[in-house]
C-alpha cells in the first residue's frame, strides 16, 4: 500500500515538475519580459535556440529521467498489475477529467488540449520507468498484468474518445488557422510597403505628423484605413523590415517600425490599456473593455470614424432570404433551432459565434441582442475572424449554418465564401452598400477611434484629421462608408 501510494503521487506530480521547468526554462530565455504582441520586435536566433533546445530537454528527456530515478529508489513489487497501475492511474484521470472542457465555450475548451501534453510526458515517463525497473527486478505474471493495465487504460481512452467523437461529429472543416479564409496578404497593407493603400485625394495632404508619431493598432479589418493615414501623414520616421520573420528577403519589406500593427481586438485593447500603443481601431469597445480600463484609473474617449454594418450569412442554396431581428434573437437564444420555423427547410439552424471581446461578437449582443443571453456555444460553434465566412460556405451540410460578420469583413477581406453564401436581409432591408450609407440597413456599426485621456497634439491631429473632409475621402477610397453620405 505504501508503495502505491507513492507511486501515485510520484506519478500526479511529475507533470508539474515538467511544466514548472519548462515555465523556468522560458524565463531564463527572457520570454516573460517580452511584450504579447511585440510590435515586430524578433527574439534574437541565440535566445531562439536556448529556448528550443530547453524545451527539448525538459519535454522529451527530462519524463523519462523522472521515470528511470523512480524506478531505481522505489521499493518495487513483483506483480506487475501492483508495480504499473499506481503509475498509470493519474493519467488515466486527467484523460477523464479533461473530457468536461470539450462542451465548454471557445477559449475554455482549450483546457482539453493540455491533455495532448500530458499524454506525451506520461508516455516518457512510463517508458523510463518501466524500462529500469524491468532491469532492476523483472515482473511476475507480465502478461497477465499487462492485459489487465490494457484493459483500464483501454476503459479510459474509449471513454474519451466517445466524447471527443460526440463534439467532432459536427466540427467544422478545414484549416482552423486564424487566416483561413484570408486571401489577402496583410503586409500589402503595411504604410511604406503596402501595395493596396489608399491614397489621399489631396497630395499632399494638409497634416503632417513630424514627430511623436501616434502608435496605431486595431482590427485587421482596419488596417487598410489606419495604414494609409499613416503612410499619408507620418514624416521623418524610422522604418524596418519583416525580413526574417517572413522568411523573404528583408529589403523587400519596409515599413514603420513600431508605430503601425495589426492584431485582434482583445489583443489590440490591452495595448491601449498598457500603454503600448495611442490609437485602438475598432468597433465600439465591449462594456466589460471599458470597465477594465475604469479599474485601471484610464478615461477612453471614443472618436466614431467611419460606418459599418453587422451582416448574416447562409449557404446560398439556403431558402431563407429574410430574418427579422426577433427571429435572430430566438435562434441565438436557442428558441428557434429549425429553418423551417423561418421559412426554410427541415433542417436544424447551425448557428456560429464569435469569441467574446471581439468586435462582431460585441455589436451582436450589444446591438442585435440588446443584452438577452445568447446560448452557450459548443467549441466548434465557436470560429475567429474569416471563419465565420468560410465555415458558413464549407459547413458538413452547408444548409444548416447561420454566421455573421461585419460587411467589410465579409465582402472585401474574406471573400472565400463568395458564390457559396449569401448575406440575409434583416427586417427586410438587404445590407447594400447603399442602404448602410444612407442608413437604412437596420444594423448600422459604427467604427471607432480609441485614445485615452489626456491626448497628445499628434494624436488630436490625427483624430480631426481622420474625421475631417480628407480623411473621411481616404476612408471611402479604402471601402469603408465614410460618416456622412456626401464625403
Amino acid at each position: 500500500m505504501k508503495y502505491r501510494i507513492i507511486g501515485f503521487l510520484v506519478s500526479l506530480l511529475m507533470p508539474g515538475l515538467v511544466a514548472a521547468l519548462l515555465s523556468g526554462g522560458q524565463k531564463i530565455c527572457g520570454l516573460a519580459s517580452t511584450p504579447a504582441t511585440h510590435h515586430g520586435i524578433l527574439l534574437p536566433l541565440a535566445r531562439s535556440a536556448l529556448e528550443g533546445s530547453l524545451m527539448f530537454a525538459t519535454l522529451f528527456i527530462l519524463p523519462a529521467a523522472l521515470g528511470r530515478l523512480a524506478a531505481r529508489h522505489l521499493a518495487l513489487p513483483k506483480s506487475c498489475f501492483s508495480r504499473y497501475f499506481p503509475l498509470l492511474l493519474p493519467g488515466m484521470l486527467w484523460i477523464l477529467g479533461s473530457i468536461p472542457f470539450m462542451y465548454l465555450p471557445f477559449p475554455l475548451s482549450n483546457l482539453a488540449l493540455p491533455g495532448i501534453f500530458l499524454s506525451l510526458v506520461y508516455f516518457l515517463f512510463f517508458l523510463g520507468f518501466a524500462l529500469t525497473a524491468r532491469s532492476r527486478l523483472p515482473c511476475l505474471r507480465l502478461k497477465t498484468g499487462l492485459l489487465q493495465l490494457a484493459a483500464c487504460l483501454g476503459a479510459a481512452i474509449l471513454v474519451a474518445e466517445i466524447n471527443l467523437w460526440h463534439v467532432k461529429s459536427n466540427l467544422l472543416i478545414g484549416n482552423h488557422n486564424e487566416n483561413s479564409g484570408l486571401v489577402i496578404d496583410v503586409y500589402d497593407y503595411f504604410p511604406f510597403y503596402g501595395s493596396k493603400l489608399a491614397r489621399p485625394d489631396r497630395t499632399p495632404p494638409s497634416l503632417q505628423i513630424m514627430d511623436n508619431h501616434p502608435r496605431l493598432d486595431g482590427d485587421i479589418g482596419l488596417l487598410p484605413v489606419y495604414a494609409a493615414a499613416a503612410q499619408a501623414l507620418y514624416i521623418n520616421v524610422e522604418t524596418g523590415d519583416y525580413g526574417e520573420y517572413l522568411n523573404r528577403s528583408s529589403r523587400e519589406l519596409p515599413h514603420i517600425r513600431y508605430l503601425v500593427d495589426c492584431n485582434n481586438t482583445r489583443i489590440a485593447w490591452d495595448l491601449l490599456v498598457e500603454g503600448y500603443i495611442d490609437i485602438f481601431f475598432e468597433a465600439p469597445p465591449s462594456q466589460e473593455q471599458l470597465r477594465q480600463a475604469g479599474e485601471a484609473g484610464l478615461e477612453p474617449e471614443i472618436t466614431p470614424i467611419a460606418k459599418d454594418a453587422l451582416v448574416f450569412m447562409v449557404y446560398k442554396d439556403n431558402p431563407v432570404d429574410n430574418l427579422s431581428i426577433e427571429q435572430i434573437q430566438a435562434i441565438y437564444r436557442g428558441e428557434i433551432n429549425n429553418w423551417e420555423e423561418v421559412g426554410g427547410e427541415d433542417e436544424k439552424i447551425f448557428p456560429f459565434q464569435r469569441p467574446e471581446g471581439s468586435g462582431s461578437q460585441t455589436a451582436m449582443c450589444e446591438q442585435v441582442m440588446d443584452s438577452l443571453k445568447m446560448t452557450d456555444p459548443l467549441p466548434e460553434k465557436h470560429v475567429v475572424a474569416g471563419h465565420v465566412v468560410k465555415e458558413t460556405a464549407e459547413f458538413r451540410d452547408r444548409a444548416e449554418a447561420l454566421g455573421y460578420a461585419f460587411f467589410w469583413h465579409a465582402g472585401k477581406l474574406f471573400p472565400s465564401g463568395h458564390g457559396r453564401t449569401k448575406l440575409l436581409a434583416v427586417n427586410g432591408v438587404k445590407p447594400y452598400l447603399g442602404h448602410i450609407t444612407d442608413n437604412s440597413y437596420p444594423l448600422i456599426i459604427p467604427l471607432v477611434a480609441v485614445t485615452l485621456r489626456p491626448r497628445s497634439p499628434q494624436t488630436q491631429a490625427l483624430i480631426d484629421w481622420l474625421t475631417g473632409p480628407e480623411g473621411q475621402a481616404l476612408i471611402k477610397n479604402t471601402g469603408y462608408v465614410p460618416l456622412k453620405s456626401g464625403s
